[in-house]
């Protein structure tokens, strides 16, 4: 195998991982299951995927070590089906039901971050404060879930104990939280 295919081939696998898991994170916020529900299905169908296809990380790894073909294929693939789980259920969310929940505010509070500002060539500082507005709330059977609002909405939900949040079930029948 040449050097030019597995350099092309460990760039393909880091681009997954880091495309895979960072929309996953993004999918997650809006999503009202457990973080460990879709991870364990992502991974199980990432070990099934290994004994199915043991030889795929072969390009990747440059090696013949099933051991390290089998980490590098479940960490990778974990992040792509974590990905595809979490954006095949949002298919098709706007044509149906939309559920709506009384729900418990647990406390209402800001954070204060701050842009970064290039002073120069490879030289930032600290720029201008900006404040994010966050709500966390209690839903009926316990769970518990921090949303992050506009400021109109924080300022109308700060004085209140309770609130309507909307719900919608996913295409695989996971929770998605639509809008408060």
């Amino acid at each position: 195998m040449s050097k030019t295919s597995n350099t092309v081939a460990i760039f393909v696998a880091v681009a997954l991982t880091i495309g895979g898991y960072g929309t996953a994170a993004a999918m997650f916020n809006n999503l009202l299951t457990s973080w460990w529900i879709p991870s364990g299905y992502a991974f199980s169908l990432s070990v099934l995927s290994f004994v199915l296809m043991p030889g795929l990380f072969k390009i990747v790894t440059g090696s013949s070590n099933r051991w390290l073909n089998g980490v590098g294929h479940i960490a990778v693939m974990t992040g792509v089906f974590l990905c595809f789980i979490t954006l095949i259920n949002r298919v098709g969310i706007d044509s149906r039901p939309h559920i709506t929940i009384e729900a418990q505010i647990v406390r209402t509070y800001q954070t204060t971050h701050y842009t970064t500002r290039r002073l120069r060539r490879n030289t930032y500082v600290k720029g201008s404060p900006y404040q994010m507005y966050h709500v966390e709330v209690l839903f009926p059977g316990g769970k518990e879930k921090n949303i992050t609002v506009p400021r109109s909405t924080y300022t109308r939900l700060s004085r209140k104990h309770h609130v309507e949040v909307t719900l919608i079930r996913g295409w695989l029948g996971f929770e998605i939280i639509k809008g408060i």
